[in-house]
């Protein structure tokens, strides 16, 4: 099981060992592709994993691949869930193709249990805070800001040297040097003062 982003499954462990959810938490990955970081939390984690990604063709492939998770066509910045279903709200490398981010970020809080996690890793133009004044805005507290540059350099040289051109794949990252790698992990702040 392999995936095609900086820092792979590594990076996600990371995030969740920082997050020590208990074994059965609830966590939705949005964006999921084919499914391989869902079965990679149901494995290692014990954890219950919804994937949606808007790709049909991709949701297709993921249940063929891992039936025993839940996965579904969906829209990260309209989800199909009810308020305070999750523990935890998973988007790795999504966040910066949606064309809201700040909407998806809205419907994760909404989602989200209080208490509940929002990891996030993905392209960001340093030194903007615009992710960061969101998460505030929308009622997060930012645990971790990790920048990781290296990580996407390495990423970038690993697709050259397999022959994948990455002009087709990741153009931006090659025309804009600016252009860096983050971990975000955030956390719901208890909102029982505003129901």
């Amino acid at each position: 099981m392999d995936v095609l982003r900086p820092g792979g499954l590594e990076l996600t462990g990371k995030a969740f060992d920082f997050c020590r959810l208990p074994t059965r938490a609830e966590v939705l990955d949005i964006g999921c592709g084919e499914g391989d970081t869902a079965a990679y939390l149901v494995r290692e984690y014990g954890l219950c994993v919804t994937g949606i990604d808007s790709s049909a063709q991709a949701v297709l492939l993921a249940r063929s691949k891992h039936p025993g998770i839940s996965i579904f066509e969906g829209d990260g910045q309209c989800l199909n869930f009810e308020p305070l279903s999750f523990d935890c709200v998973l988007m790795e490398c999504v966040l910066s193709l949606m064309p809201n981010s700040a909407l998806a970020i809205h419907e994760a809080f909404r989602v989200l249990r209080d208490g509940g996690f929002l990891i996030i890793h993905d392209l960001y133009m340093p030194p903007t805070a615009a992710i960061g004044l969101i998460l505030e805005e929308v009622g997060f507290e930012t645990l971790l800001f990790e920048d990781l540059k290296s990580d996407l350099v390495s990423f970038a040289a690993s697709l050259i040297f397999a022959g994948i051109n990455i002009d087709n794949y990741c153009g931006a990252i090659r025309d804009k040097s600016e252009i860096s790698y983050c971990l975000i992990i955030a956390q719901k702040h208890d909102d029982k003062e505003n129901t």
